[in-house]
């Protein structure tokens, strides 16, 4: 079969190549040796031989191919056939043949494209001509709505456009984008089409998406016969569209002249705005069409309209730089110093955006030099932030406050010395620019520009009398600034105008502090020279020597120690720099602080020493030359960890392996009583945990809470440790002080193969905890069927009990579990075992809603009506307000008592149509419920129900037991009998 498969898959293949490259004696052979003359060929398309000869014009291919029974009418995956190929493609001889064979003419694929719609688009008006004369439906339309007439229209085929017209096309046809033909049609530029579609009867007005018409289109593409002609025939001219407006501001924006002109010498409305209040006027002179303004302020356009944003013309031409515009408006009157809706006249606009000729313009036209927008920004402002160095100085020649600020309190010379133009800073100097004018945030010119880096700038503001040493609200000075960001010049500068070289930051932070952390040996090494103080501390950092050592600056460590640093300086918190080091893992600081004689031992003030930092974060070498220079190897923080712990707990093993050979302590413990073997068996460290027990660590010391390193390995499910702890000799039945063993938390937390391990080393299956609880419980509870298995087959008491009173299979049935429940079902456990408040497997397992468990249950002969003393009197697993409706039906099917009441006396049709469960409610009418059982506060089912369905039901069964209450048994018969109605025109859902 394989091999048949085969052979024709290369048949398909071949035949496939040969239509394509029109071979008909190939093809011819193919059919003869087998070939599928309708099967599909290989490729993207999965066509048929048809099709591919029809998409590829060979005529004498696709008649040999219907001649030996191709079906015509055949599809590729996109629904495609060979009329819709041969149409697209232009093979009029084609669609003739297969048109006389029988083709579907309006046969449509995928996207719903006939062969009249893809000739329509590609122009091949005979074969339009000829699918028409065959029937082909004049206005289909594909899936986004578009008919023939409509593609033909857009693509410019004009005799195609007649045709269609002259069969009875609908002229207005709208597709999914609510364009017509004469939209498409207009919107390329097709002239005599649209005079066609209009002598048709197109509507002039059409309408597009977001209310384009077609004059707005027409206007937009620039087609001045097009416009003309649809106001020959009648166009509005004014209506808006949402975002163009009207046709008149759409040949504005986009600069056609012709049409504008046109448009006015028809009457159009020169100053209507659109949604966002934008003229025509607006949109020319934002976009530069200085001809446009000219004609639509000769023919009256109001000069100053503000659009959405509050910005006019002037304002727009300004922002883009239009010089021409700028005079032509301003010659017109426009306002010079009206503002936009941020408050920024076409003065701080220009200024802005570096329009030189533009501001000297607005200036000449009598703009406000001063004005401020809605952050107080001036043009002096905003040109001096910009480094439009020429706009500057004509603002200030034109007398511009030079120490003007902005909401901010920024001044110009603030904001030029931040951005680093150097020119302006220099002329706003030299007009009397405030050198120490400080912001909101307390910075100065000087501050900014030793940030920024701008070392010209520094120097002019220092030569000018900048104070040195100023301080902004996070006590920064420009000398910490210059510092902070390495800028090595600047600080140079700084110090030789006198800046304070110990100089604080915020929380006592100096300069020298700084430079050593950020790593800059040629600040440091200068700051030093100035007579820096090397031990200045930080309320944060420390020392500088404490920066450098902890971030590894080595050569500003050495530096420092060249010029006398306190090598065992300790703050804040007690930190030295040796500790510092030696947590972060640089060694060859650490050895150059212990050379320089760093006290090896201390501890900072939450007692942790060097070697416990380096072993902690697993610094082996550093370790190695603490030891070596005498470390001390036990010592304990506060929470008693020692360097051993903190190196078993991180599973470290070449530190705790030189620990250990440099005498450490084996067995002392921290606060929680856990020793390093413990530490190291919860965290999984095979390793450690041999090493600590070659080197005599007790297997069975305990912690706070009585456990042992077994029991935590046992928890955390780290097997080959606890193999290697009971090789230990560890006690495999040690309890901690809940009673719990190892294999409890083994059970409880699913790890089988450590619980197989445990039991074969001799654990007690039936062990119990302080709780009553056995091994075989707590799995079954938590759903580990394997080890379940397991402890049955190793003796475990299947009805064992904990404290409450429930066993394996209460649990169990309690928590879904049924592949267990069937196994401790089929080891003999009791099925109607109650625990606490007299619960069954059965109650509980209806109460949380597993279905199969409760079945499972019945069928091993589970007591439908055991009664719990609490929720329920009567039929406890009958939980009907839990609205599990299979449940409910099943145990009403085993037996139990549809009237049943819960310990409060409520009946269970009370408790279902109060939750709402009309399902529960009809199954239990239809099981005899009584309607008018009342709680002991006398409240029945309808008045407790507020659910329209369940009332519905109980109101009809209401009526229905009445009537039987009224009539005898005998009159009762054969309506008993009956299954919708019992009575006249009474059934439960009436």
């Amino acid at each position: 079969m394989a091999a048949a498969a085969t052979t024709e898959d290369k048949l398909l293949r071949a035949l496939a190549d040969a239509c394509d490259s029109g071979n008909k004696a190939e093809v011819s052979r193919l059919l003869s040796a087998g070939a599928l003359v309708n099967g599909k060929l290989p490729g993207a398309y999965r066509s048929t031989a048809l099709l591919r000869a029809s998409d590829h014009g060979h005529v004498d291919i696709v008649r040999l191919l219907l001649d030996r029974g191709a079906n015509v009418d055949a599809t590729n995956d996109y629904r495609s056939t060979a009329l819709l190929r041969a149409s697209a493609s232009g093979h009029t001889d084609i669609v003739r043949m297969l048109l006389d064979r029988g083709a579907s003419v309006d046969a449509a694929d995928r996207y719903r494209s006939t062969a009249l719609l893809c000739a329509s688009d590609h122009g091949h008006t005979d074969i339009v001509r000829m699918l028409l004369d065959r029937g082909a439906s004049v206005d289909a339309a594909d899936r986004e709505g578009s008919t023939a007439l409509l593609c033909a229209s857009a693509s410019g085929h004009t005799d195609i456009v007649r045709m269609l017209l002259d069969r009875g096309a609908s002229v207005d046809a709208i597709n999914r984008n609510e364009s017509t033909p004469l939209l498409c049609a207009t919107g390329h530029g097709h002239v005599d089409i649209a005079r066609m579609l209009l002598d048709h009867g197109a509507s002039v007005d059409a309408t597009k998406y977001k209310g384009n018409t077609v004059m707005i289109f027409a206007s937009s593409c620039c087609n001045v016969d097009i416009v003309r002609l649809l106001l020959d025939r009648g166009a509005s001219m004014d209506p808006a569209n949402r975002f163009a407006g009207t046709a008149l501001r759409s040949a504005s924006e986009h600069g056609h002249a012709d049409i504008v002109r046109l448009l006015l010498d028809r009457g159009a409305s020169v100053d209507p705005a659109y949604r966002f209040g934008e003229t025509a006027l607006q949109g020319a002179s934002e976009h530069g069409h200085a001809d446009i303004v000219r004609l639509l302020l000769d023919r009256g356009a109001s000069v100053d309209p503000a659009n959405r944003d509050g910005m006019t013309a002037l304002i727009l031409a300004s922002r883009r730089g239009h010089v021409d515009i700028v005079r032509l408006l301003l010659d017109r009157g426009a306002s010079v110093d009206s503002t936009d809706n941020y408050g920024s006249t076409a003065l701080l606009r220009a200024s802005e955006h570096g329009h030189t000729d533009i501001v000297r313009m607005l200036l000449d036209g009598g703009a406000s030099v001063d004005a401020t927008n809605d952050y107080r920004s001036t043009a002096l402002l905003c040109a001096s932030a910009s480094g439009h160095t020429d706009i500057v100085r004509m603002l200030l020649d034109r007398g511009a406050s030079v120490d003007a600020a902005d909401r901010f309190r920024s001044t110009a010379l603030f904001h030029a010395s931040d951005h680093g133009h150097t020119d302006i800073v220099r002329m706003l100097l030299d007009r009397g620019a405030s050198v120490d004018a400080t912001n909101r945030a307390g910075r100065t010119a000087l501050l900014r520009a030793s940030a920024s880096g701008h070392t010209d700038i520094v120097r002019m503001l220092l030569d000018r009398g900048a104070s040195v040493d100023a301080t902004n609200r996070n006590e920064s000075t420009p000398l910490l600034c210059a510092t902070g960001h390495g800028h090595v010049d600047i600080a140079r500068m700084l110090l030789d105008h006198g800046a304070s070289v110990d100089a604080t930051k915020y929380k006592g932070n100096t300069v020298m502090i700084f430079a050593s952390s950020r790593c800059n040996v040629d600040i440091v090494r200068m700051l030093l020279d100035r007579g820096a103080s090397v031990d200045a501390t930080g309320d944060v950092a420390g020392t500088a020597l404490q920066g450098a050592s902890k971030h590894g600056h080595a050569d500003i460590v050495r530096l420092l120690l060249d010029r006398g640093a306190n090598v065992n300086a300790a703050y804040p918190f007690g930190e030295t720099a040796l500790r510092s080091a030696s947590e972060h893992g640089h060694a060859d600081i650490v050895r150059l602080l212990l050379d320089r004689g760093a006290s090896v031992d201390p501890a900072n003030r939450f007692g942790e020493t060097a070697l416990q930092g380096a072993s902690e974060h697993g610094h082996a070498d550093i370790v190695r030359l603490l030891l070596d220079r005498g470390a001390s190897v036990d010592p304990a923080d506060p929470y008693g960890m020692t360097a051993l712990m903190w190196a078993s707990r991180q599973g470290h093993v070449d530190i705790v392996r030189l620990l250990l050979d440099r005498g450490a302590s084996v067995d002392p413990a921290n606060r929680d009583g856990m020793t390093a073997l413990i530490l190291a068996s919860r965290r999984g460290h095979v390793d450690i945990v041999r090493l600590l027990l070659d080197r005599g660590a007790s297997v069975d010391s305990t912690d706070n809470y009585g456990s042992t390193a077994l029991f935590r390995a046992s928890e955390h499910g780290h097997t080959d440790i606890v193999r290697m702890l009971l090789d230990g000799g560890a006690s495999v039945d040690a309890t901690n002080d809940y009673g719990s063993t190892a294999l409890f938390r083994a059970s409880e937390h699913g790890h089988t193969d450590i619980v197989r391990m445990l039991l074969d080393r001799g654990a007690s299956v039936d062990a119990t905890n302080d709780y009553g609880s056995t091994a075989l419980l707590l799995a079954s509870e938590h759903g580990h069927t394997d080890i379940v298995r397991m402890l049955l087959d190793r003796g475990a008491s299947v009805d064992a009990t904990n404290d409450f009173r429930s066993t394996a299979l209460l649990l169990a049935s309690e928590h879904g579990h049924t592949d267990i429940v069937r196994m401790l079902l089929d080891r003999g456990a009791s099925v109607d075992a109650a625990g606490r408040y007299a619960f069954t497997a059965l109650h509980r397992a209806a109460e949380y809603g597993h279905t199969d468990i409760v079945r499972m249950l019945l069928d091993r002969g589970a007591k439908v009506d055991a009664a719990g003393r609490v929720r329920w009197k009567h039929g406890a697993a009958l939980r009907s307000d839990h609205g599990h409706a299979d449940i409910v039906r099943m145990l009403l099917d085993s037996g139990a008592d549809a009237d049943a009441t819960d310990e409060c006396g409520r009946p269970a049709l009370v408790r279902a149509s109060e939750s709402g469960h009309a399902d529960i409610v009809r199954m239990l009418l239809d099981r005899g419920a009584n309607v008018d059982a009342a709680d002991p506060k006398g409240m029945n089912a309808i008045t407790t129900c507020t659910f329209s369905e369940c009332q519905a039901l109980l109101r009809g069964s209401e009526r229905l037991q009445r009537w039987h209450r009224r009539h005898s048994l005998a009159t009762w018969g054969n309506a008993a009998a009956g299954s919708a109605s019992i009575g006249p025109g009474v059934s439960y859902d009436s």
